[in-house]
């Protein structure tokens, strides 16, 4: 495991950001072979955020470089793209990205009553190496209140499907335009 500038050991053993080292890239072609045709049959195929190396070395380095498990992962991915019908998703979402790039959680569905009784800034800025910032302010956040609004587990299943399915596509864009891997740093306060 990789220690952290401070010598601690990280939650996430990938502080590396950058782009494929030489065993990573032997490794995603690995990883492309087991996978086979899960990369190029069905919408997803189409999605550079999904099949494309920069997705693929994520798993990897999640895994810690276990090409086997990073392919069980992926795989669990795409089922659970299906399940939730994320691809028709990813068109909607799409399209939010493109007008709005610093999207925010009123751009959601239901982002009007999650805005209001559960508080996030989806686009809080970047760190100076050019990271996602998230803010989470916990203590305003009213989830009796955002129930009592009418608020069901379908609607903030739906909410939180945006959420990904946009920062899948955001860190895969940004993380391609600056040659290094996009991360999300998230403050929880």
């Amino acid at each position: 495991m990789t220690s952290s500038p401070t010598g601690e050991q990280p939650d996430d053993p990938t502080w590396e950001t950058h782009l494929h080292t030489t065993k990573e890239k032997v490794q995603v072609i690995e990883l492309q072979k087991i996978l086979g045709e899960a990369l190029t049959t069905g919408a997803h195929s189409e999605f550079q955020e999904v099949v494309g190396s920069i997705n693929l070395l994520r798993y990897l380095r999640g895994c810690n470089h276990d090409v086997k498990a990073a392919s069980d992962l992926f795989l669990a991915h795409l089922n659970l793209r299906e399940l939730h019908n994320l691809n028709q998703v990813r068109e909607r979402c799409i399209q939010l990205l493109n007008d709005s790039p610093n999207f925010s959680q009123q751009d959601l569905r239901h982002g009007a009553l999650f805005a209001k009784h559960h508080p996030a800034e989806l686009s809080a800025g970047v760190t100076p190496n050019g990271h996602i910032i998230i803010y989470i302010p916990f203590g305003d956040m009213h989830p009796t209140q955002l129930r009592d609004s009418g608020v069901t587990q379908e609607m903030y299943i739906e909410h939180q499907l945006d959420d990904l399915i946009l920062r899948q596509i955001q860190v895969d864009r940004l993380s391609r335009e600056k040659g290094k891997l996009i991360k999300q740093c998230i403050i929880v306060d």
